[in-house]
């Protein structure tokens, strides 16, 4: 329900570094509703099976996209915003 309700951010005219922070707030935001949902998989996988390396199953996609897609995003926000003033 909570992913269903999420309300993406949108960029209205030239993009500016503010998207950029609010685009990685979303991805933020969406790490924090899946991940407590990987880690109740791997907890229910450990009440059955037994040994299972819950470090497997904590904070996993925020931990992907941390550095990764949240840099590129801040990468190609600033990328533009130098485009622009050159251009301008």
């Amino acid at each position: 329900m909570k992913l269903a309700c999420l309300m993406p951010h949108t960029i209205y005219g030239d993009p500016t570094i503010q998207d950029a922070k609010a685009l990685q707030q979303d991805l933020d935001a969406i790490a924090a509703i899946v991940d407590p949902v990987v880690n109740a998989v791997g907890r229910y996988a450990q009440s059955n099976f037994g040994r299972i390396d819950m470090a497997l199953f904590t904070d996993q996609l925020r931990n992907a996209l941390d550095g990764n897609a949240t840099f590129e995003i801040e990468q190609a926000a600033r990328a533009w915003e130098e485009e622009w003033e050159e251009s301008g």
